[in-house]
């Protein structure tokens, strides 16, 4: 293992090249601040943080996985510090039918969300169509963001969570041929 990169999973070796990918946040994406969490079951909370699923947001990812049968799911939030397969279960316990099949690195300095997202797609060779669903602001500033990249970023509105707007853009963007 890299001293600046905390991946090793057995996940990653599911990746198909070339195919389409869907990179996922999940807070200010599958929560949001409108969310009731009273309402949250399986909540995990402690003296620093809370965090959560709102199950309907997650189903609005059902959608894509539904259109665009062939995805494959990258988790790219912070969220990487539980491991994939603690997330997996989690987006499953909120019904999610996807697969989280990888997830970028977990750099231990601050390195914006973007730059991690290039480093997984130069690092796997990714040429074939992908999104980003975020609602980082480019993660980390849009000033140095390769074109592509910012094309494919959606940015999610953290008050709101996962549209059904957003869900129409990510399926056209993962549908796009090269």
């Amino acid at each position: 293992m890299s001293k600046t990169s905390l991946v090793s999973t057995k996940a990653n070796m599911k990746v198909k090249q070339n195919t389409m990918v869907l990179f996922l946040d999940v807070d200010g994406v599958l929560n949001s601040d409108s969310t009731d969490i009273s309402l949250v079951e399986n909540l995990i909370q402690d003296d620093r943080m809370t965090l959560y699923m709102d199950k309907s947001l997650v189903h609005k990812l059902n959608s894509i996985q539904e259109a665009v049968p062939d995805v494959q799911w990258i988790l790219s939030s912070s969220w990487r510090i539980f491991g994939i397969n603690e997330v997996n279960k989690f987006l499953k316990d909120k019904g999610f039918t996807g697969e989280l099949i990888d997830m970028t690195p977990l750099e231990f300095c601050y390195t914006p969300r973007w730059e991690e997202i290039a480093n997984w797609l130069r690092t796997n060779k990714h040429t074939g169509p992908y999104c980003i669903l975020d609602d980082d602001t480019a993660g980390g500033g849009f000033r140095h963001m390769p074109r592509d990249l910012m094309r494919r970023w959606i940015q999610i509105n953290p008050k709101v969570g996962l549209t059904q707007k957003n869900v129409k853009e990510a399926i056209e963007l993962l549908q796009e041929v090269n």
